[in-house]
């Protein structure tokens, strides 16, 4: 397909995708993705942004069906979709698709639980939303970068708003027209600057906030009947021609139905920047092989893709988001704490140690003319003191389709997050009602078990006698 109708095409797929025509395989790895989305957004509550997001939208004064996860109010699905988009995208553990360049999940997932709840919908018909957002937002992603990236915008922010739409629509049930008219006002609000890198700004999360906002509000804008553009995605006015200076517009509509993108989808084992984990990992495995300590470490040099160098090459973090955003850094970190899995608690404490400081400086990042300009390998050498020089190369980092974590892990990871928050008890009822998802009959079942521990005022009506059930044996 060429650029003529690519709008038409994902409006098309995203308001008629059944789970009965779903290959088990996307059923499959959709939970997954569901459950590591919800783990993300549990253990980022309480973040000095989210607190700071929470007070602002004042959720307690607008009642509704939609819960705020770990604050457990119930409030609209607008106000709820935001604040959770917020926390899904705030400890940069969340799935990612590297050459969409998109962290689909952060934005798709809380659109579509938000939208459920307040509909009242069962977890079959979520499963249908997410996988509508995830492929239109990901097909988007394809379509446009790194011509999108290059130019300074954030990917899961502007493409946010068309995923969290398409999911959004879906479980309103919206026809061909009316979907294509949520797309184009959600392409209207598709907004998102790349400008957080290095320094203190807390505008990373909250542009993801916004997209599941503006997806959700352009979602039940069209339901009224309010019109968006037409072909808003390759008009001659439209978002192509706005945001991108090159663009592949048949990877839109190319056999969407067929081939699912979402699959392409990896996880993220360590809370850093995408581009850090191959680095981290190699750097951790050439230590476990070779057993040097951290003080023998002269140099190292670490040699990755221009996108990689741009995004993720500088020293001096100014605060923990940057940290996270800084492979030198990160590197440091995995190579003094020796954890397996660099979670937000690593780089907090990591930030107070002198030692991590001092070797993040003898780190050097280096374009590898050979890569792929977004490429997410590395060849990464340890120069010790005694000469050596140690080399370890990652084509792939761990978590990627083609090097995947084990399910297990993922598991892991979900348990790790939320138990902290919810008490392992409930997290447990969270992985397992998540694991038989198309049978769950009502996801506010689901969502009600986020609430955090002894947070004031968490819950909100005397209808929901189960949740006081379970927070009170947790």
């Amino acid at each position: 397909m060429g650029n003529a109708g690519a709008t038409s095409a994902i409006a098309e797929f995203a308001c008629s995708v059944t789970i009965d025509a779903l290959p088990e395989s996307v059923i499959t790895k959709t939970k997954q993705l569901v459950l590591d989305c919800l783990g993300n957004q549990i253990g980022a509550f309480d973040e000095e942004p989210a607190r700071m997001l929470h007070d602002v939208l004042d959720v307690r004064s607008a009642r509704g069906k939609s819960t705020v996860v770990g604050y457990g109010n119930c409030t609209t699905p607008l106000l709820a979709g935001c604040l959770n988009g917020m926390l899904a995208h705030l400890l940069d553990m969340d799935d990612a698709h590297r050459d969409a360049l998109t962290k689909t999940g952060s934005a798709v997932t809380p659109a579509a639980m938000a939208v459920a709840e307040a509909r009242g919908c069962g977890g079959d018909r979520v499963i249908e939303a997410v996988v509508a957002g995830y492929e239109v937002m990901i097909r988007l992603g394809l379509a446009v970068n790194p011509g999108h990236r290059s130019r300074g915008f954030h990917s899961t922010a502007t493409l946010g708003a068309f995923g969290a739409a398409a999911a959004a629509g879906r479980l309103l049930d919206l026809p061909r027209e009316r979907m294509i008219d949520a797309l184009g006002i959600a392409a209207t609000q598709a907004a998102g600057l790349t400008a957080f890198i290095n320094n203190e700004s807390m505008i990373k999360p909250f542009n993801v906030a916004k997209s599941v906002h503006n997806g959700i509000l352009a979602a039940l804008l069209a339901e009224k009947g309010f019109r968006g553009p037409p072909a808003v995605i390759e008009g001659q006015e439209g978002f192509i021609q706005a945001y991108t200076d090159r663009a592949d517009p048949a990877e839109i509509g190319s056999g969407i139905g067929e081939r699912f993108r979402l699959l392409e989808s990896g996880f993220k084992p360590h809370a850093a920047c995408r581009y850090a984990h191959g680095p981290i990992d190699a750097a951790i495995g050439l230590m476990k092989k070779y057993e040097f300590p951290v003080d023998e470490i002269d140099r190292i040099d670490v040699y990755l893709s221009e996108l990689a160098n741009r995004q993720s090459n500088f020293y001096e973090p100014k605060s923990i988001a940057s940290a996270q955003g800084s492979t030198p850094f990160a590197i440091a970190v995995g190579l003094v704490s020796g954890a397996n899995s660099l979670t937000v608690s690593c780089i907090k404490s990591a930030f107070r140690e002198e030692r991590v400081w001092g070797l993040h400086r003898r780190i050097r990042l280096h374009v590898d003319g050979e890569m792929d300009y977004m490429g997410r390998g590395c060849r990464l050498q340890v120069h010790l003191r005694d000469g050596r020089c140690l080399e370890e190369r990652v084509d792939l980092p761990r978590g990627e389709p083609e090097n995947p974590m084990p399910d297990r892990e993922i598991e892991q990871k979900f348990m790790r997050q939320a138990s902290a928050t919810i008490g392992e008890r409930r997290a447990a009822m969270i992985r397992d009602m998540i694991g038989r998802l198309e049978t769950v009959p009502a996801v506010s079942s689901i969502m009600e078990l986020t609430a955090a521990r002894n947070t004031p005022g968490r819950r909100r009506s005397s209808g929901r006698k189960a949740a006081k059930r379970v927070q009170d044996t947790a």
